[in-house]
């Protein structure tokens, strides 16, 4: 998701629901956006360097879940030292 421009992800979201089936599942890894010195510096690079440094940090479980998703599961994990949330969201209803 953090590939996609910010008004697109709902977007994107709402294709995903669109195509699900019923309880339907849907796997997120994303560069958490989060207020700490090594989100700060990769921002830094990708506001400089996009074409290298490709992704950027986002809400991953606040926006899926604002699409409309269920949350099913959600973690925090280190990857190089930074924040990377992991989201397993359900369609519902």
């Amino acid at each position: 998701l953090e590939l996609f421009d910010t008004p697109e992800i709902p977007l994107v979201l709402g294709e995903c629901k669109r195509v699900l089936r019923e309880d339907g599942r849907l796997g997120v890894v994303a560069l958490e956006k989060k207020d700490c010195r090594a989100v700060k510096i990769y921002e830094w690079f990708h506001a400089r360097m996009p074409a290298l440094v490709d992704c950027r940090p986002i809400h991953a479980r606040k926006t899926i879940e604002a699409a409309g998703f269920e949350l099913a599961e959600a973690s925090e994990e280190a990857m190089w030292g930074l924040p990377v949330e992991i989201v397993i969201a359900r369609k519902y209803g």
